[in-house]
């Protein structure tokens, strides 16, 4: 099956979309409860130790909840708003927040124990990509072909 231009934009938006709430929802929870207990993340800590600054950054989730809520959120929603408006960097801008939330779970693989939502989440980063890619090329196509018609 062939995507046109359109599904390749919508799966782009929803991808943005869906990642970007989905990150600002577990860093507010995160920053509702900084001692993880009501998420039940507050086991994890331990193991969070063996980051860089951890002696500062990672006694409590308030530096992860922040950050969520920065690098994965807001980037994604930037990026949505851009893929939204047609912005030209709006596809870049999406395949950096893939690559941004592939780095960012690829760390969880390395320090925590394995569970459901980091390699889900590691997927979407790959597919919030590809999507991105596929969008640009179809972007490209779409963009020639329009061209190439009106020199006649």
């Amino acid at each position: 099956m062939k995507f046109r231009n359109s599904q390749w934009r919508g799966w782009a938006l929803f991808w943005s979309l869906f990642i970007g709430l989905s990150a600002i929802a577990g860093g507010c929870g995160m920053l509702a409860d900084i001692s993880g207990q009501t998420l039940r993340l507050d086991t994890l800590l331990p193991m969070m130790q063996v980051l860089p600054f951890s002696d500062y950054l990672f006694q409590d989730f308030l530096f992860s909840g922040v950050a969520l809520i920065v690098l994965i959120g807001a980037t994604n929603l930037l990026a949505f708003f851009s893929l939204l408006a047609r912005r030209n960097f709006g596809i870049s801008f999406s395949i950096v927040c893939g690559i941004i939330l592939m780095v960012w779970t690829g760390i969880q693989f390395l320090i925590l124990p394995l569970n459901a939502l980091s390699p889900l989440y590691f997927l979407f980063g790959l597919l919030q990509i590809v999507t991105a890619v596929k969008l640009r090329r179809s972007d490209i196509y779409e963009h020639r072909r329009n061209s190439h018609h009106s020199m006649f």
